[in-house]
Protein backbone atom coordinates (compact mmCIF):
# COMPACT_ATOMS: atom_id res chain seq x y z
CA UNK A 1 0.00 0.00 0.00
CA UNK A 2 1.14 3.71 -0.96
CA UNK A 3 -0.17 6.60 0.49
CA UNK A 4 -0.39 9.69 -0.86
CA UNK A 5 -0.67 13.06 1.04
CA UNK A 6 -2.37 16.28 0.08
CA UNK A 7 -1.56 18.77 2.83
CA UNK A 8 -3.14 22.21 2.84
CA UNK A 9 -0.68 24.99 3.85
CA UNK A 10 -1.14 28.20 4.85
CA UNK A 11 2.07 29.85 2.47
CA UNK A 12 3.92 28.34 -0.27
CA UNK A 13 7.02 25.23 1.42
CA UNK A 14 9.95 28.10 1.56
CA UNK A 15 7.95 31.41 1.84
CA UNK A 16 9.85 33.08 4.94
CA UNK A 17 12.41 30.55 5.69
CA UNK A 18 10.91 29.45 9.08
CA UNK A 19 10.47 25.42 9.84
CA UNK A 20 7.12 25.24 11.29
CA UNK A 21 4.82 21.85 12.59
CA UNK A 22 3.62 21.72 9.09
CA UNK A 23 7.42 21.24 7.47
CA UNK A 24 8.32 18.90 10.16
CA UNK A 25 5.54 16.58 9.26
CA UNK A 26 5.81 16.65 5.59
CA UNK A 27 9.94 16.12 5.91
CA UNK A 28 8.90 12.73 7.74
CA UNK A 29 6.39 12.10 5.82
CA UNK A 30 8.64 12.13 2.72
CA UNK A 31 10.92 9.67 4.07
CA UNK A 32 8.24 7.02 5.24
CA UNK A 33 8.12 3.96 3.15
CA UNK A 34 4.86 3.54 2.77
CA UNK A 35 4.25 7.13 1.19
CA UNK A 36 4.04 7.60 -2.20
CA UNK A 37 3.68 11.86 -3.10
CA UNK A 38 2.85 14.75 -0.52
CA UNK A 39 1.38 17.67 -2.19
CA UNK A 40 1.80 20.81 -0.46
CA UNK A 41 -1.35 23.13 -1.34
CA UNK A 42 -1.44 26.91 -0.72
CA UNK A 43 -2.72 30.19 -1.65
CA UNK A 44 0.04 32.89 -3.26
CA UNK A 45 0.27 36.60 -4.40
CA UNK A 46 0.53 36.63 -8.28
CA UNK A 47 0.06 40.42 -8.08
CA UNK A 48 -2.59 40.20 -11.10
CA UNK A 49 -6.16 37.88 -11.43
CA UNK A 50 -4.81 34.98 -12.79
CA UNK A 51 -6.80 32.02 -12.55
CA UNK A 52 -4.08 28.85 -13.17
CA UNK A 53 -3.18 26.48 -10.71
CA UNK A 54 0.75 26.08 -10.66
CA UNK A 55 3.02 23.13 -9.89
CA UNK A 56 6.11 22.24 -9.32
CA UNK A 57 8.16 19.53 -7.90
CA UNK A 58 10.23 20.36 -4.70
CA UNK A 59 11.66 16.92 -4.23
CA UNK A 60 11.43 13.25 -5.67
CA UNK A 61 8.57 12.92 -3.36
CA UNK A 62 7.12 16.49 -2.68
CA UNK A 63 5.00 18.33 -5.28
CA UNK A 64 4.23 22.28 -4.44
CA UNK A 65 0.54 23.02 -5.71
CA UNK A 66 0.33 26.84 -5.68
CA UNK A 67 -3.21 28.61 -5.99
CA UNK A 68 -3.42 32.49 -6.79
CA UNK A 69 -5.09 34.44 -3.81
CA UNK A 70 -7.57 35.56 -5.93
CA UNK A 71 -8.82 32.10 -6.81
CA UNK A 72 -8.76 31.37 -3.65
CA UNK A 73 -11.29 33.46 -2.85
CA UNK A 74 -13.67 31.43 -4.95
CA UNK A 75 -13.05 28.46 -3.35
CA UNK A 76 -16.11 27.06 -2.15
CA UNK A 77 -17.67 27.30 -5.94
CA UNK A 78 -17.80 24.29 -7.56
CA UNK A 79 -15.92 25.10 -10.80
CA UNK A 80 -13.35 26.21 -8.42
CA UNK A 81 -13.32 22.97 -6.73
CA UNK A 82 -13.32 20.66 -9.98
CA UNK A 83 -10.74 22.47 -11.57
CA UNK A 84 -8.18 22.24 -8.13
CA UNK A 85 -9.18 18.55 -7.71
CA UNK A 86 -8.44 17.75 -10.71
CA UNK A 87 -5.13 19.05 -10.95
CA UNK A 88 -4.60 17.49 -7.44
CA UNK A 89 -5.26 14.12 -8.43
CA UNK A 90 -3.71 14.12 -12.03
CA UNK A 91 -0.72 12.51 -10.94
CA UNK A 92 -1.91 11.06 -8.22
CA UNK A 93 -1.92 7.20 -8.72
CA UNK A 94 -4.95 5.87 -8.90
CA UNK A 95 -3.79 2.91 -6.50
CA UNK A 96 -2.52 4.74 -4.06
CA UNK A 97 -4.72 5.97 -1.19
CA UNK A 98 -5.45 9.79 -0.77
CA UNK A 99 -5.17 11.36 2.93
CA UNK A 100 -6.59 15.46 2.92
CA UNK A 101 -4.44 16.68 5.84
CA UNK A 102 -5.72 20.31 6.73
CA UNK A 103 -3.28 22.30 8.37
CA UNK A 104 -4.97 25.61 8.21
CA UNK A 105 -8.70 25.93 7.48
CA UNK A 106 -8.73 26.87 3.73
CA UNK A 107 -10.35 24.92 0.50
CA UNK A 108 -12.94 23.45 3.31
CA UNK A 109 -15.16 22.74 -0.26
CA UNK A 110 -12.32 20.18 -0.66
CA UNK A 111 -14.03 17.78 1.95
CA UNK A 112 -16.99 16.86 0.08
CA UNK A 113 -15.18 14.62 -2.42
CA UNK A 114 -15.43 10.73 -2.34
CA UNK A 115 -12.07 10.29 -3.24
CA UNK A 116 -10.55 10.33 0.44
CA UNK A 117 -9.92 7.87 1.98
CA UNK A 118 -9.20 9.78 5.22
CA UNK A 119 -9.43 13.47 5.94
CA UNK A 120 -7.32 15.08 8.90
CA UNK A 121 -7.09 18.17 10.98
CA UNK A 122 -4.20 19.33 12.13
CA UNK A 123 -5.23 22.48 14.53
CA UNK A 124 -1.89 23.84 15.33
CA UNK A 125 -3.12 27.72 15.37
CA UNK A 126 -5.92 29.64 17.04
CA UNK A 127 -7.52 30.20 13.50
CA UNK A 128 -9.72 33.43 13.10
CA UNK A 129 -8.51 35.62 16.33
CA UNK A 130 -6.07 38.19 15.04
CA UNK A 131 -2.96 39.15 16.15
CA UNK A 132 -3.90 42.78 16.13
CA UNK A 133 -6.34 45.70 14.83
CA UNK A 134 -6.18 48.45 13.24
CA UNK A 135 -8.72 51.34 11.87
CA UNK A 136 -12.70 50.71 12.77
CA UNK A 137 -12.92 49.88 9.11
CA UNK A 138 -9.72 47.50 9.32
CA UNK A 139 -11.26 46.77 12.23
CA UNK A 140 -14.80 45.33 10.20
CA UNK A 141 -13.07 44.12 7.70
CA UNK A 142 -10.95 41.56 10.03
CA UNK A 143 -14.31 40.71 11.36
CA UNK A 144 -15.37 39.41 8.54
CA UNK A 145 -12.28 37.56 7.53
CA UNK A 146 -12.64 35.81 10.74
CA UNK A 147 -15.68 34.79 10.43
CA UNK A 148 -15.37 33.38 7.16
CA UNK A 149 -12.24 31.21 8.68
CA UNK A 150 -14.16 29.87 11.47
CA UNK A 151 -17.18 28.68 9.26
CA UNK A 152 -14.99 27.42 6.91
CA UNK A 153 -12.79 25.45 10.20
CA UNK A 154 -16.15 24.51 11.28
CA UNK A 155 -16.48 22.29 8.21
CA UNK A 156 -13.41 21.11 8.20
CA UNK A 157 -13.69 19.83 11.97
CA UNK A 158 -17.09 18.19 11.02
CA UNK A 159 -15.78 16.32 7.97
CA UNK A 160 -12.14 15.33 9.55
CA UNK A 161 -11.99 11.57 10.76
CA UNK A 162 -8.75 12.32 12.67
CA UNK A 163 -8.10 15.53 14.77
CA UNK A 164 -4.84 16.83 16.01
CA UNK A 165 -4.31 19.64 18.46
CA UNK A 166 -1.09 21.78 19.30
CA UNK A 167 -2.47 22.53 22.48
CA UNK A 168 -5.25 21.84 25.42
CA UNK A 169 -6.64 25.15 24.11
CA UNK A 170 -7.17 24.47 20.68
CA UNK A 171 -8.16 21.05 22.00
CA UNK A 172 -10.60 22.43 23.93
CA UNK A 173 -12.53 24.54 21.85
CA UNK A 174 -12.57 22.06 19.07
CA UNK A 175 -14.43 19.61 21.46
CA UNK A 176 -17.73 21.42 21.05
CA UNK A 177 -17.94 19.01 18.02
CA UNK A 178 -14.89 16.58 17.83
CA UNK A 179 -12.66 15.20 19.92
CA UNK A 180 -8.98 15.92 19.23
CA UNK A 181 -5.97 14.87 20.28
CA UNK A 182 -3.32 17.09 21.89
CA UNK A 183 0.29 16.75 20.31
CA UNK A 184 2.54 19.68 21.58
CA UNK A 185 5.26 21.00 19.19
CA UNK A 186 8.71 19.21 19.79
CA UNK A 187 12.56 19.94 18.81
CA UNK A 188 15.06 18.12 16.75
CA UNK A 189 16.63 17.00 20.24
CA UNK A 190 19.75 15.36 18.57
CA UNK A 191 20.43 18.74 16.33
CA UNK A 192 19.58 21.12 19.03
CA UNK A 193 21.37 19.33 22.31
CA UNK A 194 25.15 18.88 20.37
CA UNK A 195 25.58 21.90 19.02
CA UNK A 196 28.95 23.35 19.81
CA UNK A 197 29.28 25.98 17.72
CA UNK A 198 28.85 29.34 18.85
CA UNK A 199 27.87 32.72 17.32
CA UNK A 200 27.35 36.41 17.86
CA UNK A 201 30.90 36.89 19.45
CA UNK A 202 30.35 40.39 18.84
CA UNK A 203 27.50 41.20 20.98
CA UNK A 204 28.67 41.94 24.50
CA UNK A 205 27.41 39.27 27.43
CA UNK A 206 25.51 38.30 28.80
CA UNK A 207 22.85 37.42 26.17
CA UNK A 208 19.22 37.54 26.19
CA UNK A 209 17.64 36.62 22.97
CA UNK A 210 14.45 35.87 21.20
CA UNK A 211 14.96 33.26 17.69
CA UNK A 212 11.65 32.93 15.38
CA UNK A 213 9.37 35.25 13.27
CA UNK A 214 9.61 38.94 14.37
CA UNK A 215 5.83 39.46 14.01
CA UNK A 216 2.88 41.37 16.10
CA UNK A 217 1.92 38.84 18.10
CA UNK A 218 5.62 39.45 19.95
CA UNK A 219 5.25 41.92 23.17
CA UNK A 220 8.01 44.68 22.28
CA UNK A 221 7.19 47.24 24.76
CA UNK A 222 7.90 44.26 27.38
CA UNK A 223 11.42 44.01 25.60
CA UNK A 224 11.74 48.10 25.67
CA UNK A 225 11.13 47.61 29.70
CA UNK A 226 13.52 44.78 29.82
CA UNK A 227 16.43 46.50 27.52
CA UNK A 228 15.61 50.04 29.84
CA UNK A 229 16.25 48.02 33.06
CA UNK A 230 19.77 45.81 32.34
CA UNK A 231 21.31 48.55 29.86
CA UNK A 232 24.16 46.15 30.40
CA UNK A 233 22.62 43.30 28.71
CA UNK A 234 22.51 42.77 25.21
CA UNK A 235 18.86 41.84 23.83
CA UNK A 236 19.07 40.03 20.55
CA UNK A 237 16.26 39.26 18.53
CA UNK A 238 16.69 37.00 15.51
CA UNK A 239 14.28 36.37 12.13
CA UNK A 240 12.51 37.65 9.61
CA UNK A 241 10.15 40.89 10.04
CA UNK A 242 6.68 40.99 9.27
CA UNK A 243 5.36 43.61 11.88
CA UNK A 244 2.77 45.98 10.76
CA UNK A 245 1.42 48.73 12.10
CA UNK A 246 1.79 49.44 16.06
CA UNK A 247 3.94 46.43 16.65
CA UNK A 248 6.32 47.87 13.76
CA UNK A 249 6.51 51.12 15.09
CA UNK A 250 7.35 49.56 18.68
CA UNK A 251 10.03 47.58 17.18
CA UNK A 252 11.53 50.33 15.39
CA UNK A 253 11.72 52.32 19.07
CA UNK A 254 13.52 49.31 20.60
CA UNK A 255 15.84 48.81 17.68
CA UNK A 256 16.90 52.57 19.12
CA UNK A 257 18.35 50.89 22.33
CA UNK A 258 21.99 50.99 22.06
CA UNK A 259 21.81 47.14 23.58
CA UNK A 260 19.43 45.85 21.48
CA UNK A 261 20.71 43.89 18.46
CA UNK A 262 18.31 42.96 15.15
CA UNK A 263 19.17 40.10 12.89
CA UNK A 264 17.66 39.29 9.51
CA UNK A 265 16.59 35.15 9.36
CA UNK A 266 19.48 32.92 9.28
CA UNK A 267 19.74 29.57 7.69
CA UNK A 268 17.39 26.95 10.06
CA UNK A 269 20.39 24.64 9.61
CA UNK A 270 22.15 27.52 12.21
CA UNK A 271 19.45 28.00 14.91
CA UNK A 272 21.22 25.96 17.31
CA UNK A 273 24.52 27.29 17.33
CA UNK A 274 22.74 30.92 17.68
CA UNK A 275 20.38 29.42 20.16
CA UNK A 276 23.54 27.36 22.04
CA UNK A 277 25.56 31.76 21.96
CA UNK A 278 22.89 33.05 24.18
CA UNK A 279 21.96 32.99 27.96
CA UNK A 280 18.52 33.03 27.98
CA UNK A 281 16.07 32.69 25.54
CA UNK A 282 12.77 34.48 25.83
CA UNK A 283 9.53 34.04 24.55
CA UNK A 284 8.18 37.26 25.02
CA UNK A 285 4.60 37.22 23.52
CA UNK A 286 1.29 39.43 24.02
CA UNK A 287 -1.16 38.64 26.19
CA UNK A 288 -4.05 38.24 23.52
CA UNK A 289 -6.49 35.52 22.67
CA UNK A 290 -4.41 34.50 20.07
CA UNK A 291 -1.45 33.79 22.31
CA UNK A 292 -3.53 31.58 24.58
CA UNK A 293 -3.32 28.63 22.38
CA UNK A 294 -0.05 28.96 20.88
CA UNK A 295 2.59 25.66 21.70
CA UNK A 296 5.90 27.55 21.05
CA UNK A 297 8.26 25.86 18.86
CA UNK A 298 10.83 27.64 20.52
CA UNK A 299 10.26 26.36 24.11
CA UNK A 300 12.05 22.45 23.99
CA UNK A 301 14.63 24.22 21.40
CA UNK A 302 16.45 26.42 23.77
CA UNK A 303 15.83 23.43 26.38
CA UNK A 304 18.12 21.41 23.99
CA UNK A 305 21.32 23.85 24.02
CA UNK A 306 21.19 23.86 27.69
CA UNK A 307 20.52 27.13 28.19
CA UNK A 308 17.24 28.55 30.48
CA UNK A 309 14.21 29.99 29.35
CA UNK A 310 11.66 33.04 30.28
CA UNK A 311 8.74 33.01 28.96
CA UNK A 312 5.67 35.67 29.18
CA UNK A 313 1.94 35.23 27.57
CA UNK A 314 1.91 31.73 26.75
CA UNK A 315 -0.14 30.39 29.83
CA UNK A 316 -0.14 26.36 27.68
CA UNK A 317 3.64 26.54 28.97
CA UNK A 318 2.86 27.20 32.62
CA UNK A 319 2.99 23.20 33.20
CA UNK A 320 6.79 23.58 32.41
CA UNK A 321 7.77 25.69 34.89
CA UNK A 322 10.59 24.37 37.50
CA UNK A 323 13.37 26.10 38.60
CA UNK A 324 16.27 26.90 36.87
CA UNK A 325 14.46 25.43 33.61
CA UNK A 326 11.97 27.61 32.63
CA UNK A 327 9.89 30.66 34.36
CA UNK A 328 6.56 32.08 33.33
CA UNK A 329 6.33 35.32 34.22
CA UNK A 330 2.57 36.93 34.68
CA UNK A 331 3.89 40.48 34.82
CA UNK A 332 6.01 42.91 33.74
CA UNK A 333 8.35 42.86 36.79
CA UNK A 334 8.47 39.08 37.00
CA UNK A 335 9.42 38.71 33.38
CA UNK A 336 12.73 41.10 34.21
CA UNK A 337 13.31 39.80 37.43
CA UNK A 338 13.14 36.14 35.88
CA UNK A 339 15.51 37.32 33.19
CA UNK A 340 18.22 38.86 35.49
CA UNK A 341 17.59 34.97 37.84
CA UNK A 342 18.12 33.02 35.06
CA UNK A 343 21.53 34.85 33.61
CA UNK A 344 22.75 34.37 37.21
CA UNK A 345 22.21 30.23 37.09
CA UNK A 346 22.71 29.87 33.20
CA UNK A 347 25.36 28.22 33.14
CA UNK A 348 24.95 25.94 36.00
CA UNK A 349 25.90 22.27 35.33
CA UNK A 350 23.08 20.25 36.99
CA UNK A 351 20.24 22.80 35.92
CA UNK A 352 21.69 22.28 32.14
CA UNK A 353 21.52 18.44 32.58
CA UNK A 354 17.60 19.04 33.89
CA UNK A 355 16.85 21.30 30.54
CA UNK A 356 18.28 18.95 28.16
CA UNK A 357 15.98 16.24 29.95
CA UNK A 358 12.80 17.87 29.67
CA UNK A 359 13.89 18.94 26.23
CA UNK A 360 14.67 15.16 24.78
CA UNK A 361 10.93 14.22 26.29
CA UNK A 362 9.39 16.04 23.50
CA UNK A 363 11.54 14.78 20.98
CA UNK A 364 9.67 15.85 16.95
CA UNK A 365 10.73 12.13 15.87
CA UNK A 366 8.09 10.27 18.59
CA UNK A 367 5.25 13.34 17.91
CA UNK A 368 5.30 13.13 14.39
CA UNK A 369 5.26 8.99 14.80
CA UNK A 370 2.03 8.98 16.53
CA UNK A 371 0.29 10.88 14.24
CA UNK A 372 1.73 9.09 11.08
CA UNK A 373 0.61 5.88 12.79
CA UNK A 374 -2.86 6.75 14.16
CA UNK A 375 -3.35 8.12 10.61
CA UNK A 376 -2.48 4.74 8.44
CA UNK A 377 -4.10 2.95 11.71
CA UNK A 378 -7.60 2.73 9.90
CA UNK A 379 -6.90 2.80 6.71
CA UNK A 380 -7.53 -0.44 4.67
CA UNK A 381 -6.15 -2.43 1.73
Amino acid sequence: MQVDYFIIAPSPYNSDGLKYRRHRLVEKLVKHSLTGTVYWICPYKTGSLNRRISQSKISKKMVEVRISEFKALFSSRRGFKNSLLKSLIADSSEKNKKVLWYSTPSYSGLTKYKIWDKIIYDCSDFWGSPWERGGSLLHLKSGIIDKVIRSSETKIIEESELIFASSAFLAKRISDIKEATVIENGVEFEQFSSSTDKKLCEIPSPKIGFIGGIKNKIDYNLLYRLSTSYPDYSIVLIGPNSTSGSSAKELESLKKLRNVYKIDGIDYSEVPSYMKSLDVGILPYKKIDYNQAVSPLKLFEYLATGIPVVGYGLPTTKKYSADGIYIHAETTKEFVEACEYSIAISNEERYIKNRKSVAEKHDWDNKLSQMINNTLLDIKN
